[in-house]
This record gives structure tokens, C-alpha cells and sequence, in this order.
């Protein structure tokens, strides 16, 4: 699986007040908080823009697991073009579909336009060497892909193409 360097947004330290706050908000998300303290917290994240969207891509080292499947579902709030500047980073959320918020984003990037989104499989797959793939990595990619009706010939990577194909046919 690839890995990713998610670390807190630059410009916010992780003790400025701004900061402090969403780190709360992030803590209310998770499964064990009451209904209404999630929903509170979600409608505030809500309202991220930017840079501060970066706190609501997993996984990361700043919210726990529990709390991946509303922050997924914060950002469907959001939406796309919003989250335009996140995209390459929300793939590695559905690097294990069985993650919470995976289908969450899998459903938000159906919401692309097609060469946006092209654009950003193929900065995410990278060179897309000819060699053993991780097939679960590229699960919820593939289905993106052939349910949208992206064609090889919209691939600048050919490779990139015959990884999905794969992962989709298998």
C-alpha cells in the first residue's frame, strides 16, 4: 500500500487555537460520542475550507479510526469543486475498502467530472509499473473508473489502465 505524509496542515500548529478546536470537533466524530455531539461536530467541520480540509483526510495522526466514517461523510457535505485540492490525498481513504468512511469517499468521487478525476488516479497510481499490484488498494478505484465509463484510450498511463482492468476483472 502506498504511504502517505498527512501530517497537520502547515500554516495551523497543533496548539493554535483554531487548531485545538478542530482537534475537539474531530474527538466529537467518533462512534462512542452521542448522536447529537456528531452531528454538531459535522456541521462545524463542515464549514473547512482549504488547507483546513486536510484535517478531515485519512488516514492520519490526528483522529482516530472511529472517527474516519463521519469525517468521509463531512466532506460529502463539502463537496466537490470544494475539495478540489484534497482529491489526490482521499484515494489513500479507500486504500482498504473494508475502512470506515471508504465507501463514503468512493461515493464522493463519483461525483468528479471524469478528466478531473483521470487526473488524479494517475498522480495517486503514479508510474504504474508493470509488477504485482496491491489489487485491494485499487478495489474501489477500478469500480470508479468502469462505472463512469472512463476508456483506455482517456489514460495518458497505459499501465495505469491494465492495473484497474485487472483489479476490476478479478
Amino acid at each position: 500500500m502506498k504511504s502517505m505524509n498527512n501530517k497537520v496542515p502547515s500554516k495551523y500548529s497543533i496548539c493554535d487555537k483554531k487548531s485545538i478546536k478542530i482537534r475537539r470537533l474531530l474527538l466529537d466524530l467518533e462512534w462512542v460520542q452521542p448522536k447529537y455531539k456528531q452531528k454538531r461536530a459535522m456541521r462545524k467541520l463542515s464549514k473547512l475550507r482549504g488547507e483546513e480540509l486536510k484535517w478531515l483526510i485519512f488516514p492520519n495522526n490526528y483522529s482516530q479510526k472511529s472517527a474516519w466514517e463521519n469525517s468521509a461523510k463531512v466532506l460529502q457535505m463539502i463537496g466537490y469543486p470544494a475539495i478540489k485540492d484534497i482529491l489526490p490525498k482521499l484515494f489513500y481513504s479507500m486504500a482498504d475498502p473494508n475502512w470506515p468512511g471508504a465507501l463514503e469517499i468512493r461515493d464522493l468521487l463519483m461525483t468528479v467530472s471524469n478528466d478531473i478525476l483521470l487526473e488524479n488516479i494517475e498522480e495517486y497510481m503514479g508510474d504504474c509499473p508493470d509488477e504485482p499490484y496491491d489489487s485491494i488498494e485499487y478495489m474501489f478505484i477500478s469500480e470508479i473508473v468502469f462505472k463512469k465509463g472512463i476508456k483506455e484510450e482517456d489514460f495518458s498511463n497505459i499501465n495505469c489502465y491494465n492495473i484497474l482492468k485487472m483489479t476490476y476483472n478479478s
